[in-house]
């Protein structure tokens, strides 16, 4: 019964994941010398290759007013992609 429960976590979790990934018109990028799919900030985990034109994608700037108004609520997991769209 454990093992079901933390499978169906994971499933969800990745499921999550992917939907926010496809809403926000995220891609997977391909390594031009080899081909490979593994790429981590578009290097290439098998021949380390590098895309010259990668920007570090810039991180949205909060004020501590709203890091504390964000951090009195409390916290209420949901489900609803929405919510985390809200937070992007």
């Amino acid at each position: 019964m454990d093992a079901e429960i933390g499978l169906n976590a994971v499933e969800h979790l990745l499921g999550m994941f992917t939907a926010t990934r496809l809403r926000m018109g995220w891609t997977n990028h391909q390594c031009q010398e080899c081909g490979s799919y593994e790429l981590v900030a578009r290097v290439c985990r098998q021949c380390e290759w590098a895309d010259p034109f990668y920007e570090v994608p810039k991180m949205r700037e909060r004020s501590n007013e709203e890091l504390e108004r964000r951090l009195a609520e409390p916290c209420t997991p949901s489900s609803d992609i929405s919510t985390l769209m809200g937070l992007v």
